[in-house]
Parts: C-alpha cells; sequence; structure tokens
C-alpha cells in the first residue's frame, strides 16, 4: 500500500484505493478514495480522479428537496449551493425583487 507517504504531520487521514492520499503533505481529516488528494489540504473528501470518472451517481439525492438551495457543481467539479446574493433585496413597499447594482 502507498498512500500519506509525503504526510509529514497530518492525523485523521483515510485513504482508499492505490496511491490516495500520497500528495498529502501536513493536514488532517482528509477523505481520498481513489484521489492523490492536494498538498497541504484539511477537512476535504476528494472521490475520484478528474478527467479519469466521467460519471457519478449517489443514491437519494436527486429529488430530495433539503431546503430551498439547489446543489451546483462547478467546474473542477466541487459541490455546494449558491448562497443568497446582497445584491438583490426585497423592496419593502411593494414586495417585488430588484437588482442593487
Amino acid at each position: 500500500m502507498q498512500g500519506f507517504g509525503n504526510n509529514t504531520t497530518g492525523q485523521g487521514n483515510i485513504g482508499i484505493g492505490f496511491q490516495s492520499g500520497i500528495n498529502l503533505t501536513t493536514r488532517s481529516n482528509n477523505i481520498d478514495i481513489g484521489n492523490a488528494g492536494v498538498a497541504a489540504e484539511a477537512n476535504t473528501i476528494r472521490i475520484g480522479k478528474q478527467g479519469t470518472q466521467t460519471k457519478t451517481f449517489i443514491a437519494s439525492i436527486s429529488g430530495t428537496l433539503v431546503g430551498r438551495s439547489a446543489v451546483v457543481v462547478s467546474k473542477i467539479g466541487q459541490l455546494g449551493i449558491v448562497m443568497s446574493s446582497s445584491r438583490y433585496k426585497r423592496e419593502s413597499t411593494t414586495g417585488t425583487m430588484r437588482a442593487v447594482i
């Protein structure tokens, strides 16, 4: 097994798969599954290798409402939500939305 060979001070890291987590250097609490990880990264989950895996299926996400925020995927594959912007404010007198530039 080759993994975490470059991690000199990190703790609580988990690597599953060939060379998973090999790029981790000093940080903690990462989970790398089939991914080499990123130096000095902490508290991150990475699954798969960009450009190798082309599809992801995770059960029970599609159609499951958690709140009013939709999950989006960035161009680098990071999952997240779009936060409400302070540029859009509700007009208290009309109840309509307007853009503030």
